[in-house]
């Protein structure tokens, strides 16, 4: 597993987003945003890792909107956290307007609806060592 240094309550007002990889995710990043309390994951980047065929259909039927935000409403919503950012474009070059985010519940629910054999192994990892280390 590879990871950035977490400092900070909120990953981003240090411009810090942690990113982590591993075996299970066939060298794709899980990018994630948000404070330790509150992460906000690329909904694409898990339902990747999962093997989704259609990754979009895959949060939409998955995932409630209540636990779903694009990008650019999750700027709308934390303008504390995003005002720390001295260049947001160098920190997401590839995450657009329209990216969807899920918070943990959705990524629960990506995990637990996922019909592949690799999924308990994810749910594994991700509880085992992606959360408890944003949360240090």
């Amino acid at each position: 597993m590879t990871r950035t240094p977490l400092t900070k309550d909120s990953f981003l007002s240090n411009n810090n987003m942690p990113i982590f990889k591993s075996e299970l995710t066939n060298g794709i990043e899980l990018r994630i945003l948000g404070s330790h309390d509150d992460p906000w994951f690329v909904a694409k980047d898990i339902a990747t890792m999962l093997e989704y065929s259609n990754t979009e259909k895959a949060v939409r039927d998955h995932v409630d909107n209540d636990y779903i935000l694009t990008y650019e409403n999750y700027k709308k919503s934390r303008p504390n956290e995003m005002g720390g950012l001295k260049n947001e474009s160098s920190l997401f070059p590839i995450i657009q307007s329209q990216t969807k985010l899920i918070n943990e519940y959705g990524l629960y629910c990506l995990i637990l609806r996922s019909k592949n054999e690799k999924a308990k192994l994810f749910q594994k990892w991700v509880t085992s060592e992606v959360l408890p280390s944003l949360r240090k």
